[in-house]
């Protein structure tokens, strides 16, 4: 599917009129991510003669809202949703 270049250039001016408007303190952007905090790494660097052995992969997750304005003076403590 393509994408239509003249819509795109005109959604990107449009985006830039409305976003002068502000002053950075007051636009706020949240994020959302996952932190599969028992996750251990896929990959090790074994030790010469020393056996590397895998196991199941944990599936705990926290979900994480991060927060902040533009100018980065005003950040949110991360809110964390859990089970």
């Amino acid at each position: 599917m393509s994408v239509n270049e003249g819509a795109v250039e005109q959604w990107k001016e449009d985006l830039a009129t409305l976003v002068n408007r502000y002053e950075p303190k007051n636009i706020y952007n949240c994020v959302e991510t996952g932190l599969f905090y028992k996750l251990m790494p896929d990959r090790t660097l074994p030790f010469k003669g020393k056996p590397c052995n895998g196991g199941k992969k944990s599936k705990g997750r926290l979900t994480v809202l991060l927060c902040c304005n533009a100018d980065g003076l005003e950040k949110f403590p991360p809110l964390v949703i859990g089970r």
